[in-house]
């Protein structure tokens, strides 16, 4: 999901392992607005573990998920990430590239691409094709190996 996605959740966008992601803040406005386009309306379903860990965050106070009457400020987003990566031990990275870390992820594991889109509310399945293509062509050669037995 993208940084303003996640900033716009209220705590009623989550349940039943999912989030149902329908609004988003644009960069540098605090104002929530509809997503960027109308397939990145979408529902993400969550893996246990991550539902597991923003679960709690619903019996805080306030309307939003992340944050309380307000949305976390993009300062405070920025301290919070730089903080946890500096504990793990990660080399220096944007929030944004958690994003692609997810869509190499699954796409490495072999997720079908047509779903991933859909998960990341791309517009046309060519963008993802376009962003991650790179990642295909290790495939190619898994492929010539299934050929050559």
């Amino acid at each position: 999901m993208r940084k303003g996605e996640a900033k716009a959740l209220y705590k009623s966008d989550l349940s039943d392992h999912a989030v149902n992601i329908k609004k988003s803040m644009r960069k540098g406005s605090d104002t929530i607005s509809f997503t960027k386009t109308k397939s990145s309306e979408r529902i993400v379903r969550l893996d246990s573990k991550t539902y597991a860990l923003i679960t709690p965050l619903k019996a805080t106070e306030g309307l939003y998920l992340f944050g309380d009457e307000e949305p976390l400020s993009n300062t405070t987003i920025q301290r919070i990430f730089d903080k946890g990566i500096k504990e793990s031990g990660v080399k220096s990275i944007r929030i944004h590239d958690l994003r692609h870390s997810h869509a190499t992820n699954l796409i490495n594991a072999g997720a079908n691409i047509v779903a991933v889109s859909k998960r990341l509310g791309h517009s046309d399945i060519s963008i993802t094709l376009r962003v991650y293509t790179h990642l295909m062509k290790r495939s190619e050669d898994e492929l010539i190996a299934i050929l050559e037995k």
